[in-house]
């Protein structure tokens, strides 16, 4: 009793361990754009010569595309770049911080290939095509502090400026610094700090200089990027005595007045290293200048998970609380009190999970969401396995407690199997996956460690207080076992045994109609196949791609003033209330959608003169020809014009009766071409998944033999890829994040075949016969089947209600992903069931068959002459010969 008593303390213990946890673990959860609150800027482009507005699409895309390598240089996991008419680009995106935030924005508007180095004096400055032709800036660590490092293509120049800078110095009567940020000392006395002597500007223009440059500190962000000590700008590291070094070095630690570095501002020093060094690699805006027009922080765009310090009640939040309720109420009908250790178990490796996920500080989008839960299935299919193991061998007629011990080898082994299975699927899906993808990738690593450590930990320790008390061995019902059907003790031969217990589907052939199910599914594999290649050579994807783009109305309103001017429109709300409800369009009131509001001020730091920019956005789904009527209505009176411009610049002049050089209005409306980007890409999902898959192949072909890992790997791939043909067939608008259903099948498949490939293998190791007739292996594989079936349904029930409750409950947004998941796992179960072992059977007798035609031809073997008596050559009788007595 005392056992049962700390079973289930245990288990509650462990349950409320978690929920007090949760909260404070996740208040710090990095989102993306879909689950976060998230960072918008709107970039303008003008011609770099005179500053005028850009009247052709001749750049924009061009922008765009390079804005969007940007961001996937800076990993950044999470954004949209949206293109409007021909001169602005929107882009959202999350960061992790403000810095990284700040550092990103810059870095997309900056236009890079015009670096030049001078002294603060411009005695001397070499421009980009001297120092800097063909060259590539890197970071380089010496000692845990990163380095920047830059190739200099002409030596002699760089040298001939150090020369410049150290001569100046000299004569200023200073002592340059053996390292930045590095106090030297002379004779026990701290010198006087001297300033850097050399600095590397970025688009540097007649008329610049240091002293306006500095004076502040945004134009000094964006137009001197580092500065040097002419005493040690050269990277000398790994350079031989007799090498002259040819790359400059910038040190990017931060030290103390003894030359020692902190730690703890290490990673500052690493965002300092990226940030200049993605700077200086940047390639060059031809003929435009891209300014930010203005910035704002936006909603999630489906469900925000957490809002600063607080875990949100959202949708999700919602869904994933309901799944775990229903999850633990279906292992209650199941295995009553056993479930109580299974519900505290899973929940255990799923919040580690997710725990060591966002320690990492790895970002929360839907792949990470959908990892989680597959962890939690792989979890649950390793539990479900132990109790159909311990109830076998109870009605075998073991003791419970022998059953547990003989049942926990063997679920080990099971949880090996899926450990090892999501670690390299993880680690591959990581690497190549792509950046949706990898958040998915680092859930499976780690899930795979935890399950392991936690299984044989936590729930060793459970299962032997489950299964090491009398009141539990007395009231077997209490797990759901039926005394019934329990053989006597193994140790009892003068009782008669019964018919041992092969499971409740034992009078169920499921291998009937296999061929059927065979046929039905390459035509369903083929047809897939088919109309992927004719849309992907025809649309370039082979899903209907029709919700990825969008064609929108944006309208702007931008209201320019100085310091001295009264503004009345002044927030949004009137905005909308004094001009966007009194726009008509084809005599009915103007649909919008919302309505966005920024300002920002600019300082001009040659004439110190600040102009403040007020900007309203509004987004109109729908976009407007010459056959559309336009009106605006005024204090009654309705005022036909010829576009919405006019009826925004009519009414806006209503209110700002202002408009001069210095104050004025500006209008526009620009189609807005929204594509929906930085999903999965289907050629490295598959590639990434079809390693995994090959991987885990090898791996089950050493534990179950040749025969059962290839049937596995063959059934896997086309049911994993199987699950996009779903798309393709039915031609459902989808967007590229419904890739993710590929390793989600995949993982799920592979989890249903080890059942049954497990059980086998078991069955054959049994028999211990060295030549199984075809007959008698006929029959293991009908017999194993029905056996792993039972456990198999429980498990698919399961995956099944998380796929439902996700589909029903959670973002509309991903319903099609989780329909998609749902349907594939129906697929999966039907065509394992019915053909995984058929086929691995199929594909052992093939093999056995061209072996035997490979058998030795036997040598001839020698004739042997028979000795004929011959004639005696004389008529006398020959001498008898009687051996001993001759002798």
């Amino acid at each position: 009793m005392r056992r049962l008593t700390a079973y289930v303390t245990m288990s509650l213990s462990l349950l409320v361990a978690v929920g007090v946890s949760f909260v404070p673990a996740t208040k710090r959860m990095n989102a993306d754009l879909d689950y976060g609150a998230a960072h918008e800027v709107v970039y303008n482009l003008t011609n770099k010569e005179d500053g005028s507005f850009v009247d052709t699409n001749q750049y924009i895309d061009d922008v765009a595309s390079t804005m969007r390598e940007r961001l996937d240089n800076y990993d950044i996991d999470s954004y949209s770049v949206v293109v409007e008419g021909n001169d602005t680009v929107r882009v959202k995106f999350a960061a992790e911080n403000d810095t990284e935030y700040a550092n990103v924005r810059d870095y997309l508007a900056f236009s890079g290939g015009d670096f030049s180095m001078a002294t603060q004096e411009e005695e001397s400055r070499r421009d980009h095509d001297t120092l800097f032709k063909d060259v590539t800036a890197r970071i380089e660590y010496v000692n845990s502090i990163p380095y920047v490092v830059i190739p200099v293509s002409d030596v002699s120049a760089m040298k001939s400026l150090i020369e410049t800078a150290q001569s100046s110095s000299e004569e200023e009567g200073g002592e340059a610094h053996a390292l930045r940020h590095q106090v030297k000392r002379a004779d026990g006395e701290e010198a006087a700090e001297q300033s850097p002597d050399l600095y590397l500007w970025a688009n540097w223009k007649e008329g610049d200089d240091f002293e306006k440059a500095n004076a502040d500190q945004a134009v000094t962000g964006k137009k001197i990027i580092a500065s040097f000590y002419s005493s040690n700008i050269w990277f000398k590291e790994n350079l031989k005595d007799d090498e002259e070094p040819t790359e400059i070095q910038y040190l990017c630690g931060y030290a103390d007045a003894e030359g020692n570095y902190d730690v703890n501002k290490l990673e500052e020093a690493n965002n300092l290293a990226v940030k200049l060094t993605n700077l200086f690699n940047a390639s060059k805006y031809e003929n435009i200048e891209i300014k930010i027009t203005y910035e704002r922080n936006i909603d999630a765009v489906v469900d925000e998970l957490v809002s600063p310090g607080t875990l949100n009640a959202s949708i999700t939040l919602v869904a994933t609380g309901l799944a775990l309720i229903i999850m633990a109420l279906l292992l209650i009908v199941f295995y009553r009190l056993g479930a109580l250790s299974m519900i505290s178990n899973n929940v255990v490796v799923s919040f580690l999970t997710l725990f060591f996920f966002l320690l990492l500080g790895a970002t929360m989008n839907i792949s990470s969401l959908i990892g989680i839960g597959l962890v939690s299935l792989a979890n649950l299919a390793s539990l479900i396995f132990y109790m159909t193991k311990l109830k076998d061998l109870v009605y075998k007629g073991y003791s419970l407690k022998k059953a547990n011990q003989e049942a926990f080898k063997k679920f080990t082994l099971f949880t090996v199997d899926t450990s090892v299975i999501f670690l390299f699927s993880g680690l591959i899906i990581f690497l190549i996956g792509g950046n949706l993808l990898k958040s998915m990738g680092v859930t499976l690593f780690f899930g795979g460690v935890i399950s392991l450590i936690v299984n044989e930990t936590l729930f060793r320790a459970s299962s032997y207080l489950l299964t090491n008390n009398q009141r539990v061995a007395d009231r077997l019902d209490l797990i759901n076992f039926d005394k019934n059907l329990i053989n006597s003790p193994m140790e009892n031969d003068e009782v008669e045994q019964k018919e041992p217990y092969k499971g409740p589907y034992a009078k169920t052939d499921f291998t009937k109609k296999n061929k059927l199910v065979a046929i039905l599914g390459g035509v369903f594999i083929i047809a897939g196949i088919a109309m992927s290649t004719i849309f992907g050579i025809k649309n370039k994807t082979i899903i209907n791609t029709s919700a990825l783009t969008k064609d929108t109305t944006q309208v702007y309103l931008v209201v320019k003033y100085d310091d001295s001017a009264i503004v009345t429109i002044k927030n949004e709300e009137i905005f909308e209330t004094n001009i966007l409800k009194n726009i008509k369009v084809n005599g009915e009131a103007l649909k919008y959608s919302n309505v966005e509001h920024g300002s920002r001020s600019e300082t001009d730091y040659e004439t110190t003169v600040t102009t403040n920019y007020d900007y309203y956005v509004t987004s109109i789904d729908a976009v407007y020809t010459n056959n559309d009527t336009f009106a605006y209505v005024y204090e009654g009176s309705e005022t036909t014009v010829y576009s919405i411009e006019e009826a925004i610049y009519g009414l806006a002049e209503k209110y700002e009766p202002y408009v001069d050089t210095t104050n004025y209005i500006d209008y526009a409306t620009k189609v807005a071409h929204e594509t929906v980007i930085n999903e999965p890409n289907f050629g490295w999902v598959s590639l990434a998944c079809s390693i995994s898959i090959i991987g885990c192949g090898i791996y089950l072909a050493l534990r179950y033999k040749l025969h059962r890992a290839l049937s596995t790997v063959v059934l896997t791939i086309l049911t994993s890829f199987g699950s996009i043909a779903l798309f393709a067939i039915t031609r459902l608008p989808a967007t590229p994040v419904v890739y993710v259903v590929i390793p989600a099948t995949m993982i799920i498949s592979l989890l249903i075949s080890l059942f049954y490939i497990n059980k086998d293998k078991e069955l054959t190791n049994e028999i211990r016969s060295v030549d199984l007739t075809e007959e008698k292996r006929s029959e293991i594989i009908k017999l194993a089947t029905s056996n792993a079936t039972a456990p198999v349904l429980i498990f698919v029930i399961i995956a099944l209600y998380y796929g439902i409750n996700y589909f029903g409950f959670g973002p509309v947004a991903y319903a099609k992903l989780f329909g998609g998941i749902i349907v594939s796992t129906l697929l999966v179960a039907l065509f394992t069931i019915k053909l995984l072992l058929p086929f691995a059977n199929l594909i052992r007798s093939s093999f056995n068959k061209l072996l035997s035609k490979r058998v030795k031809r036997e040598k001839p073997k020698k004739q042997q002459r028979i000795k004929l008596q011959q004639k005696p050559k004389t008529s006398e009788p020959e001498e008898t010969i009687f051996i001993g007595i001759n002798d």
